[in-house]
């Protein structure tokens, strides 16, 4: 995941907070041109509402998942 920004504000370190909460890797990006946006594989969720909803979603997702040492 990247977090990408233009000013490193409370918005974006509160989606940070939740990300390491949620224990998921991503790296941050800063650029002038950059609005508040999570990029995923093809996924690009942009706006603070936005990437918390897709968040709350990935949240309950990981009860579902699980390690098969197969």
């Amino acid at each position: 995941m990247i977090l990408r920004f233009d000013q490193y504000t409370q918005e974006v370190k509160e989606i940070e907070e939740r990300l390491r909460q949620l224990s998921l890797a991503f790296t941050k990006e800063q650029a002038i041109d950059f609005t508040l946006q999570l990029k995923e594989g093809k996924d690009l969720i942009k706006g603070k509402v936005a990437i918390m909803n897709y968040l709350d979603q990935l949240q309950s997702e990981l009860h579902t998942w699980y390690y098969c040492d197969c």
